[in-house]
Order: C-alpha cells, then structure tokens, then sequence
C-alpha cells in the first residue's frame, strides 16, 4: 500500500470507531454277508484233524520315549541403524526480535532488519529495502486496531464491510484460520495501483476489529515473503 492506501486503512479504521453497533457326512459301512459253510457228505468218517492250538504272539507296543524339543534362544536383532532425518534448524525469522504494542495490546517477532514504526492502535515492520526502493521493492506488515461496527454480527459481515472499503482491490475467497487464538478471515489481494500483493485479515479479540496486511512489492515479489510472514503471524499473540 502507498500512503494514499495506507491513508484509506486509516479512513476506514475511523470510520469503524465512529458508526453505530449493529462340513461332510460319512457313508455307512455296508453290512457283510455271510456266506454259509457248505455241508459235507461225509462217505468216511473222518479222522480228527488235531486241533492246532494257535500260538498267540502279543507284540508289544514300545512306548516310544519323545525327544525333547530344544528350546531355542532367539538370536537378538540387532536394529538397524537409521539416519535421522536432519531438521532444519534455522529460524524462518533472521535474526528474530520480539515486540509488544500496549496500544495493539498484542506481541509479534519480526526480522532484526525489518523496521517498526508503532503508532499506538497501528504499527508496521517494513522491510529495509521497501523505503529506499520509494515503495516499489520490499515488504511491510501493517497491523490496525479498530471498534467493530456491528459487534452482534458475525466475523463473515465484519469482512464483508471491510473489503468493501477498498473497490479498486480484487480479493481472492476468504478462508477461515486461527491467528493468535482467535478465528481470522484471510484472502490473498492484488491492488493494481501500486502493484502490492499478499494478505488481508480481518479478526475479532475482546470486542474488537483487527485489520491486518501483509504485502510485497512488486506483485512476484510476495514468494521472497510469504514464509516470513507466515512465521511472523504464528508468533502473533494478543495480551
């Protein structure tokens, strides 16, 4: 945003303040048929034949003894030997420092380059090339506080009345995430007057609006920011 926007922010911020709330079966055996002994004749009787008194010979069954199954001793596995994945360990805010806004009454981390300029209920961190390029290379965070107009209505109308207070700027569709606590509606913009591309978020905390814009300049510059300003919005905490 350029000051003619940043003028409008504020404009509008004033304006909040200002207006009214509103299985199988087995086969049986079959049965033997006994064949009758044939009667002989006898012509002779007939000696005796001896009586063989048949020998029993009883087998016995050895018991057999059972081997004993030899208990085995697991050999241990050895566990592999796994290579940590390795966890990046640098801070997606270089040189991090950390600010509280009374007036905000909310803290935030920002890059040690980046410059604050707290105002008392608006603040923005400014990267350092943005005011020497003259607004036309860079990046800014801008935070403004504000009364909600309609404190009985839901966040999606406080959207819908915020974004109406810029026609020029053409916003994506909102989606619903959580910054500091509290549900925030967020959608990419682009403002085809200064070039400036990135976010807007309208949230709600303790009865009041916030309005906050994250933008790079020029329009293809936002990927060189957007990780540090989504860094930035997760350290983001309202007092």
């Amino acid at each position: 945003m350029n000051n003619k926007n940043k003028l409008l922010v504020l404009l509008f911020l004033a304006l909040l303040m200002l207006a009214p709330a509103c299985g199988s079966i087995a086969s049986p055996s079959p049965t033997p048929t006994s064949t009758p002994e044939p009667t002989a004749t006898a012509t002779s009787t007939p000696k005796p034949s001896p009586t063989a008194t048949p020998t029993s010979t009883m087998t016995s069954t050895p018991t057999s003894t059972p081997t004993p199954t030899p208990t085995l001793t697991p050999t241990p596995t050895k566990a592999p030997t796994s290579t940590p994945t390795s966890v990046a360990t640098t801070d997606p805010i270089p040189d991090r420092q950390s600010y509280s806004s009374t007036g905000l009454r909310l803290s935030i981390a920002y890059p040690g380059t980046w410059l604050l300029e707290d105002k008392g209920t608006s603040m923005t961190i400014a990267s350092p090339d943005l005011a020497a390029s003259n607004r036309t290379k860079g990046a800014e965070l801008i935070i403004a506080l504000g009364s909600p107009k309609r404190p009985d209505e839901s966040l999606q109308a406080e959207w819908k009345t915020a974004i109406a207070a810029f026609p020029e700027v053409t916003f994506g569709e909102p989606v619903v995430i959580t910054i500091g606590g509290e549900e925030a509606y967020r959608a990419v913009f682009t403002d085809p007057r200064d070039g400036s591309h990135g976010w807007f978020i309208v949230l709600r905390h303790d009865g009041f609006l916030y309005v906050i814009v994250a933008q790079a300049f020029p329009t293809d510059a936002w990927t060189n920011y957007e990780s540090t300003f989504r860094a930035m919005m997760y350290t983001l905490w309202f007092s």
